[in-house]
């Protein structure tokens, strides 16, 4: 224990001072603005006080993956959740290899909760893909939407009109879909 205290010492007093290149040490200021060292060096910022954490899914190699991003509680629970999803990955999900098969162009119409079905009316952006991409894009909704608490199952409008929408097999679905629908896409 006094070796290493010796030894912390002998760091604390190099620490305040330089040698330049003639060999000449010189003394440095070491003072530290008040509050930089407060908490673990490089930690993140805590979340705001007001910040909750939602669970989105975006895409990897064709198959969904788990992010958390914190919202505002100003919104639904359910609308936080969609639009988070509808707005993509964020630069650091996207530097990750992460996406989302939601056409950018997708806009939010509505969302409503009534007996743990929610009801998501989307633009018919989200239909105007097909095939695959279309299937990972209401996949990423319904499991995103239905990883909140209160919501077991998702029922998809496109511009106001009852949508059926794709389950991984191929076949449209006008029903609530839940996420053991698209279970085989989730990672």
């Amino acid at each position: 224990m006094r070796r290493l205290l010796s030894g912390l010492l002998v760091v604390v007093a190099a620490a305040g001072c330089a040698v330049d290149a003639e060999g000449d040490a010189h003394q440095i200021d070491l003072t530290i603005a008040a509050g930089v060292l407060d908490g673990p060096i490089g930690a993140p910022e805590p979340p705001g006080a007001d910040a909750v954490a939602l669970s989105v899914y975006l895409v990897r190699e064709n198959r969904l993956v788990h992010v958390t991003r914190e919202t505002s509680p100003d919104q639904s629970d359910v609308e936080a959740v969609v639009k988070a999803a509808v707005a993509g990955p964020t630069a650091p999900e996207a530097r990750a290899g992460l996406w989302s098969a939601i056409p950018p162009a997708t806009s939010v119409r509505s969302v409503e909760l009534h007996d743990s079905i929610a009801t998501i009316d989307l633009s018919s952006d989200l239909a105007a893909i097909g095939g695959r991409d279309e299937i990972l894009a209401v996949a990423q909704i319904v499991h995103s939407v239905t990883a909140l608490p209160d919501v077991n199952a998702v029922m998809f409008l496109l511009d106001g009109a009852v949508a059926s929408v794709p389950r991984p097999d191929g076949v449209l679905d006008s029903g609530p879909l839940t996420a053991q629908d698209y279970l085989e896409l989730a990672s």
